[in-house]
């Protein structure tokens, strides 16, 4: 049975579903070949297919009714896409997680071939692979974050005319200062020294070079 079928038979039905490191609950409101949408009871959460490892029925809600008129982007109940979504919620105050349990607060700014460019008023300029985005949440399509209006916070872009590919774009930031995966990790925040076809080399503060897959980047933040 496809994917498609499967999240087909189950909207409008309360699950439970498993995610790389943590979980999400909701309803299971609309769906489409690589993405689907779950109603918590606060906020509307966009996950795509390829980050969920499983789902369950939710035995402690059956089947519960959310109200259509409230939901961000229109219902299309199996035709919604992935890119779809991410157009959607351009330049709309969104919630994303990209690193294991890290919320971040912000709006997407750019949309490009392989990643897109989001900015928070706390990280700054991020650049997100594709991929890697866990999902993309919001409340409605007027909500702002930490109680300041929209024109009270500087979305402005680091990356003023950014490449079409990711890989491209970490060309452009040899030389910079860079953080890669939000920066827990002190070997993730230093120099960006050089790009080649997998890999690129960063120094870190104690003139180490440490060499990352560009595959594996989950998000890279330009200090």
């Amino acid at each position: 049975m496809s994917k498609v079928n499967v999240y087909q038979e189950n909207v409008g039905r309360s699950l439970i579903v498993e995610l790389p490191g943590t979980k999400q609950e909701g309803v299971l409101v609309d769906y489409g070949e690589d993405i689907t949408v779950l109603y918590n009871g606060q906020k509307y959460l966009y996950i795509p297919v390829k980050h969920i490892r499983s789902f369950r029925l939710n035995p402690l809600h059956n089947k519960e009714q959310v109200n259509s008129a409230g939901v961000p982007f229109p219902l299309t109940i199996g035709n919604i896409s992935y890119r779809e979504i991410l157009n959607e919620a351009k330049n709309l105050f969104i919630e994303i997680a990209v690193v294991g349990n890290v919320l971040t607060y912000g709006t997407i700014t750019d949309i490009l071939d392989d990643y897109f460019i989001f900015v928070s008023p706390v990280y700054q300029t991020l650049l997100v692979p594709n991929e890697h985005l866990k999902w993309l949440a919001l409340v409605n399509r007027n909500q702002s974050y930490y109680s300041l209006s929209r024109e009270a916070i500087s979305m402005v872009s680091q990356c003023r005319k950014p490449a079409a590919k990711f890989k491209e774009q970490l060309k452009r930031l040899e030389g910079k200062f860079i953080l890669l995966d939000m920066g827990n990790n002190p070997y993730k925040i230093g120099l960006l020294k050089s790009v080649n076809d997998e890999t690129l080399q960063l120094i870190t503060a104690e003139d180490e070079a440490v060499f990352y897959s560009i595959r594996h980047l989950q998000v890279l933040q330009i200090a």
